[in-house]
């Protein structure tokens, strides 16, 4: 009833001469292994993670010898998931020199019928000091397809930052002296929230372009115009007012947005992922973000677009509206941190994360969908 794989039986003439491969280009299977009853695998440093991906990635590397070099296709929560950092750690032990490139799966992706995020890594297994190279995440349009490798840049991820945060993804070298310059912080948004506050902002739980961060919920409707629960928001909450504005005027910042790309999956929010978000331990004492916060969330009203999407009507903020107060935050962070010079290339990273997208979104006003029926209102959550 079994049928084990030998490779010593299918490879003689490999395993004869050597002790394993030169090379292993592959793509594993991605299988969660709560589905799979019929075969047991043992003796894996990866054997409990959540996916079959991990042990088959721990069996290629077994198979090399020294100075061979291996390349795989992996779902991007290889990257960057909890779940799978003992799976990270088995591939650092074993390559030294490690290029990880990441790719989406809107507007296009790279294997058709296949919605994945993915990332491909690319190892050498020599004697060395261990480095760590990322590219941005690439997102293209179809017709781009044909020059998409050719024009991937890997940055060096710096072993501060890799230790602290793990592979990040970095479209230059300034991106990640910004995070590494908030990462030494050692100062995070959780350090200002409190799951028992009484103060609260939100956040829609899918993002795409923009975080989307609000404190007044944005209405959502049936097609028939009645009210419904606007989907995927939910709360982060905090003792003080004031911490809960600092935060809504971080969360809407193109750091906070650089962080999310670099540290996330492109299209999950988490709370976890934006408590997580490293932000400077003097951010407390300005004045200046407290003001913008009073601001962003008057200008924030005014931007108020709805969607449809599965027979339903659901309102969202379009911050990109009002990046001239929102760029105030990123110009106030950036001198909280002494990186001041990094704005042009902050705004670089927005602009071509934005860009990439191939598309400016489907948000549009309450009258294009009910044009004779007053918008609904808001649900109020005052900035003290």
């Amino acid at each position: 009833s079994h049928q084990p794989f030998h490779w010593f039986a299918e490879f003689p003439g490999i395993f004869k001469n050597k002790a394993g491969f030169d090379v292993i280009i592959g793509n594993p299977p991605y299988i969660n292994r709560t589905r799979i009853n019929t075969y047991n695998y043992q003796k894996y440093v990866t054997n409990e993670l959540a996916n079959v991906y991990a042990p088959c990635l721990e069996r290629s590397l077994q198979l090399l010898v020294e100075k061979a070099r291996l390349a795989l296709v992996l779902p991007v929560s290889f990257q960057f998931s909890d779940r799978f950092k003992l799976a990270r750690k088995v591939v650092t032990n074993r390559l030294t020199y490690r290029w990880i490139s990441t790719y989406g799966k809107r507007p296009s992706r790279l294997f058709e019928g296949a919605q994945q995020r993915i990332s491909i890594i690319v190892g050498h297994a020599q004697k060395g000091n261990g480095q760590l190279f990322t590219t941005r995440f690439n997102r293209w349009i179809k017709e781009y397809r044909s020059v998409l490798f050719e024009n991937l840049i890997y940055t060096f991820v710096p072993n501060d930052i890799e230790k602290e945060a793990g592979w990040l993804k970095l479209g230059s070298v300034k991106e990640g002296q910004i995070l590494s310059r908030l990462l030494n912080q050692n100062f995070t948004l959780s350090s200002i929230t409190d799951c028992a506050g009484e103060y609260k902002l939100y956040y829609k739980a899918i993002a795409y372009n923009y975080l989307s961060i609000f404190l007044d919920v944005p209405p959502a409707v049936d097609e028939h115009c009645n009210p419904i629960p606007q989907p995927k928001v939910r709360p982060i909450c905090f003792l003080r007012p004031k911490y809960r504005n600092i935060a809504f005027a971080l969360l809407n910042s193109k750091i906070a947005l650089l962080w999310w790309v670099a540290s996330g999956d492109g299209f999950n929010l988490t709370k976890a992922g934006l408590c997580n978000t490293p932000i400077p331990m003097s951010i407390e004492t300005s004045i200046c973000l407290t003001d913008l916060a009073l601001e962003i969330d008057s200008s924030l009203a005014q931007t108020l677009r709805f969607a449809k999407n599965a027979n339903k009507i659901v309102g969202n903020y379009d911050a990109r509206l009002i990046r001239h107060l929102t760029d105030k935050v990123d110009q106030e962070l950036l001198k909280l941190i002494g990186l001041e010079e990094h704005w042009p290339d902050l705004q670089l990273f927005s602009a071509t994360f934005g860009k990439s997208s191939g598309r400016e979104g489907d948000l549009r006003p309450w009258s294009y969908y009910f044009p004779d029926i007053p918008e609904p209102p808001t649900i109020r959550n005052v900035v003290s």
